[in-house]
């Protein structure tokens, strides 16, 4: 009788085995579970704009913004670490990226998960969006994050057909 560790152990090597061969067919179930992690990804992200919008609008203009620099670097290492995971997933199905002629749209999506990732100002500001001088650092990463969310989208309808 086998326990439930050495079972958890044998699927995941038999799912690596498929993986790592590149020349099976992928199951549909993990095809699946690649689209409800993409699903997951764009949710957060969806989420994680949200919370950029309500301090945008909240506290854009104000002289200092005491948690604009709370709410980028939440936003910047959620996307930094998606970043991470994506490219990850893409190394992982490279051969079903490749099938479904994904492989510009996955690096595009990458891109701007890490451009959201990497933004480093020296001082987080929220002016007003329509403003001139004072820059809105929470609107431009606003706009990576809803770039990236927009693309993994697109690829998740590309891969659900």
């Amino acid at each position: 009788m086998m326990t439930t560790a050495a079972a958890g152990q044998q699927r995941l090597a038999q799912y690596q085995g498929l993986v790592g061969q590149q020349t099976t067919v992928v199951p549909s179930t993990v095809l699946d579970n690649l689209l409800a992690t993409l699903d997951r990804f764009a949710a957060d992200i969806g989420s994680v704009s949200a919370i950029i919008d309500q301090q945008i609008s909240d506290h854009s203009g104000d002289f200092i913004d005491f948690h604009a620099d709370d709410v980028f670097y939440n936003a910047k290492g959620k996307m930094y670490a998606y970043a991470l995971l994506f490219r990850a997933l893409g190394r992982d199905f490279a051969k079903v990226i490749e099938d479904r002629d994904l492989t510009d749209a996955w690096k595009q999506t990458e891109q701007s998960l890490m451009e959201a990732g990497a933004l480093h100002p020296a001082v987080i500001m929220n002016g007003r969006p329509n403003g001139m001088l004072v820059p809105n650092h929470l609107a431009v990463e606003g706009f990576y994050l809803m770039r990236a969310r927009t693309q993994l989208r697109e690829i998740t309808n590309i891969l659900a057909k």
